[in-house]
């Protein structure tokens, strides 16, 4: 069955054409006698079809490692992965191993940078939420994390009951305002410390 909407199938049904869609969305055609001659014609055609061509083997990556659930029984559908399953066999304490050994392999694969701000922005507010919760007391150090994301938060968003440490600014930013002044504060920063860098 043809899909009528795809160019690359109508060109390949239409040999006498360069069938494209304009500006507007409509499929529109270049035919055979539009052009100063067949030879002009015919480069055209091969480079437009190779072009279609590369577009529908990209367009088939995806698709064709895809399963549809569409005419599937209801028990396929919602059967578990083979990851669920494993995971689901396991002990509580081979569980625990498992994840100790996804994380600390995860963290070895980390920048010095990148394991800084994990420490600042993820693991600082996990600690202070758990350190609260063994309390019973839902707090937080920042509205959100990582930090830029704190900066366009609102406290509305907060779940209810819950106290944050640094609740500043009470305004919120555009992502790209709020990365701008980061890397003003970076730049300024940089340039404190060239200019009090003792060189001996």
């Amino acid at each position: 069955m043809f899909d009528n909407n795809n160019l690359y199938v109508l060109n390949k049904k239409d040999r006498n054409a360069l069938i494209y869609r304009d500006s507007m969305g409509n499929i529109s055609r270049l035919t055979r006698n539009m052009f100063d001659s067949d030879e002009e014609f015919e480069y055209w055609k091969k480079w437009s079809d190779a072009d279609y061509h590369d577009e529908e083997k990209e367009r088939h990556i995806f698709s064709d490692k895809t399963l549809y659930i569409d005419g599937m029984p209801e028990e396929a559908a919602t059967a578990d992965s083979p990851e669920d399953t494993f995971f689901f066999s396991l002990s509580e304490s081979e569980k625990e191993e498992l994840r100790n050994f996804f994380m600390v392999n995860y963290f070895n694969q980390l920048t010095r940078i990148q394991k800084r701000r994990m420490w600042l922005y993820v693991i600082l507010q996990r600690a202070y939420y758990k350190a609260g919760k063994r309390k019973g007391v839902k707090q937080r150090l920042f509205k959100r994390t990582p930090i830029h994301d704190h900066f366009r938060t609102s406290m509305s968003l907060i779940e209810p009951g819950c106290t944050v440490k640094f609740t500043k600014p009470d305004q919120l930013f555009h992502e790209s305002k709020i990365t701008v002044r980061f890397w003003i504060v970076t730049i300024v920063l940089a340039a404190i410390t060239i200019i009090t860098l003792k060189i001996r």
